[in-house]
């Protein structure tokens, strides 16, 4: 079955209870008629109309010392997506293009600072992992890397693949996990990797108060490598 759901090539609001129930929908028709090609014309909550970032609230990042970028100083704003508990846009700062994401409300706030102190502070610099430059008023600001998440791409070099596992291998002998080691958190430009996303990487050594839902339990190092493994299994060799 290939099911396509169309939106006139604007950009779909994740955090729409509409399209969520769209989509289990459209994941029952899948499973009840697993033949066959479906397209799907809803109208969804689309994003275009989001011109402003949300405003500064009273636990934002101006409370503790990092690097402050002005929010002025982001020029060229284009929205990327759009979550229940942030938005993400590319920018232009200081003559390079970077990754902004912005907390939607007061309650998703601490979660970005925890962010960015893991960002700014504990994760090693190396070509393979995202860069975090600062925080505005109210959002984070990191490096844009310009590839495409894992799931897109079919296939990836040798150099790419022993490239994933030494970007993996960077955090855990430091003693950190990143936490949400999906494929969409995979980046991927020809040989080029990055792992992006360290919103709930985790290390014994740091002490940062963070809430986590009941029941959870961090990603061992050995376990993060065995589902890397598995993805990379899926993508075709090809050469550089």
């Amino acid at each position: 079955m290939r099911t396509i759901i169309e939106s006139d090539g604007r950009l779909v609001d994740f955090g729409s209870r509409l399209v969520m129930l769209k989509m289990y929908i459209t994941s029952f028709i899948y499973l009840r008629y697993p033949k066959g090609e479906y397209t799907f014309r809803w109208p969804m909550r689309l994003t275009e109309g989001i011109h402003s970032i949300p405003q500064p609230t009273k636990a934002g990042f101006e409370n503790i010392h990092m690097h402050i970028i002005k929010e002025e100083d982001l020029t060229n704003k284009k929205l990327l997506r759009c979550f229940s508990g942030t938005l993400t846009f590319r920018a232009e700062y200081q003559g390079r293009d970077v990754f902004v994401k912005y907390a939607r409300d007061e309650d998703n706030v601490l979660p970005l600072i925890a962010e960015s102190l893991i960002g700014m502070k504990f994760l090693p610099r190396h070509s393979y992992i995202q860069e975090y430059l600062g925080v505005t008023a109210n959002g984070l600001v990191s490096e844009y890397f310009d590839g495409k998440e894992l799931p897109i791409v079919d296939s990836l070099s040798d150099v790419g693949k022993s490239r994933c596992f030494a970007a993996l291998k960077i955090l855990h002998d430091q003693g950190i996990v990143h936490g949400d080691l999906g494929p969409q958190n995979i980046m991927v430009n020809g040989d080029e990797v990055k792992l992006i996303d360290f919103s709930n990487a985790y290390s014994k050594k740091w002490n940062i108060d963070r809430v986590y839902p009941d029941g959870y339990e961090h990603p061992s190092p050995a376990s993060e490598v065995e589902k890397l493994t598995e993805y990379l299994k899926k993508l075709k060799n090809h050469t550089s």
